[in-house]
């Protein structure tokens, strides 16, 4: 089975290798010099291939395209979006079993499963490709970089899932010291009282 999403259509990067983040946040840092239309097409030939993917393997998707009268040739422009209503979490988590595609890409494996923390009361799990995880990366490593942040500093986390003692490590891990080397990293779970995140 081949699919239009199996080797990416925009941006198409290599996956293999050392080289391959690199390579990615060249790309990423190329569309800073693209023209809203570049963009939009770049884009819109992404999303036609994955929501024509979709409406093959995914039976929700299916029905969700259906009832808005869409076809996945037509999901490259604001107004055809537009017309797709708003997945809510409810909704993510009432048909999870359905959403799921049937079949993915060899060179999108392996899969799997990443959760939100359930800030709102309504946690989501969702499965993620292996194709995910350089995007993931390099948006991270493109923010730090936005803000100037020194990697041979310290670098605070709160998030939800830690664990409730505060945890230091001796370096920011994965994706920043994949690429260079960096300070510690001080890590406490979100929940805990403010004076103690403070400290």
């Amino acid at each position: 089975m081949k699919s239009a999403i199996d080797d990416g259509v925009w941006p198409r990067f290599s996956t293999e290798g050392p080289s391959a983040l690199d390579e990615l946040l060249g790309l990423l840092n190329q569309t800073k010099a693209l023209s809203d239309y570049q963009l939009e097409q770049g884009q819109g030939a992404q999303l036609r291939a994955l929501v024509e993917h979709s409406v093959e393997h995914s039976a929700y998707f299916h029905e969700r395209m259906m009832a808005a009268g869409l076809t996945g040739a037509e999901m490259s422009s604001e107004e055809a979006l537009s017309r797709l209503p708003v997945l809510t979490r409810h909704e993510m988590q009432s048909n999870e079993a359905t959403m799921r595609c049937r079949w993915v890409p060899e060179s999108h494996l392996p899969l799997s499963e990443s959760g939100t923390s359930g800030s709102t009361g309504e946690p989501v799990v969702v499965v993620r490709t292996a194709r995910n995880f350089p995007f993931s990366s390099a948006f991270t490593l493109r923010e730090h970089r936005w803000q100037q942040r020194d990697a041979k500093g310290t670098l605070a986390v709160l998030r939800a899932h830690f664990p409730e003692t505060a945890q230091i490590l001796r370096n920011w891990g994965a994706p920043v010291g994949l690429l260079e080397k960096t300070g510690q990293a001080h890590t406490l779970r979100s929940n805990r009282p403010v004076g103690e995140q403070a400290d």
